[in-house]
């Protein structure tokens, strides 16, 4: 047999799933005990299948493979709290907390539960596979419009649920650093929660923006004086709010002017 360090290398492949391992693993007890010991296995797996959330994790983390055994889990449990919304409630248009008490209590058993459920609701509420059959089909279903009408408003409850607190933390800090896209951002998470709407995208997106609009001012004004402010100022600017006015009225009907220009002909908004 190969030495446990080869089979472990083999293993972590990106093409071969999690079920695959688990495959893997009843076929004898020693590639069992390798498999369900090796913590550079699961890491791995882990790091493949959900790379969104590795950061949520420190270095001295090791717990792979019991964190994953948890995600399928709590999948599992995810799914038949769903399967149970509808013969409790279906006279109910609006839910109150006390309905979703269930929902609280499984996002807040791990401080990682809340982002795994968000994902299981957003993966059942985007299925768009159509339920090729007149008969009868279980509840969970991909597809399944029942599944997917509870899912959005539990999607809906728990998410607000946090931006609450997210939004008190941004009020409770300075005023210098309440920068308006962070509110902006919060407000459109809070009011389309079944969108995946992450700061980086929305970051970046603004960035590219903002590269535009000073490349058509750079051509439409070259003397204009925000071409004379150094790296490090627009930096501190991104990351504070300026205090008084950076320009005078001209200057900055200027600025507006491009940015309508990039926005409205460059990008296509309407």
């Amino acid at each position: 047999l190969l030495p446990p360090e080869i089979i472990e290398l083999i293993l972590s492949n990106s093409k071969l799933s999690i079920e695959d391992i688990l495959n893997t693993s009843v076929t004898c007890s020693t590639l069992r005990t390798v498999v369900i010991n090796s913590n550079f296995i699961w890491r791995y797996k882990y790091k493949q299948r959900w790379p969104q959330f590795v950061p949520l994790f420190n270095k001295q983390f090791h717990e792979w493979f019991f964190e994953i055994r948890y995600i399928y889990d709590l999948k599992k449990r995810t799914h038949t709290l769903l399967s149970d919304m509808s013969p409790k409630f279906y006279t109910k248009n609006e839910l109150s907390e006390g309905d979703m008490e269930d929902w609280v209590q499984l996002m807040m058993e791990s401080p990682r539960a809340y982002n795994y459920i968000v994902l299981d609701l957003m993966t059942i509420i985007h299925c768009y596979d159509p339920i090729k059959s007149i008969q009868i089909v279980p509840l969970d279903t991909p597809g399944n419009k029942t599944l997917q009408y509870y899912a959005a408003k539990v999607l809906r409850f728990i998410r607000q649920r946090l931006l609450s607190d997210e939004w008190e933390k941004f009020m409770n800090v300075p005023e210098k650093d309440q920068i308006l896209e962070r509110g902006a951002l919060l407000v459109a998470q809070w009011c389309q929660p079944v969108l995946e709407i992450v700061w980086d995208n929305v970051a970046e997106q603004l960035d590219v923006i903002a590269n535009d609009v000073k490349a058509a001012l750079k051509i439409w004004k070259p003397t204009h004086p925000l071409h004379k402010v150094l790296q490090d100022t627009f930096l501190k600017w991104k990351y504070e709010n300026l205090e008084g006015n950076q320009w005078n009225i001209r200057e900055s009907q200027e600025i507006l002017q491009c940015l309508t220009t990039v926005l409205y002909k460059h990008i296509g908004f309407k």
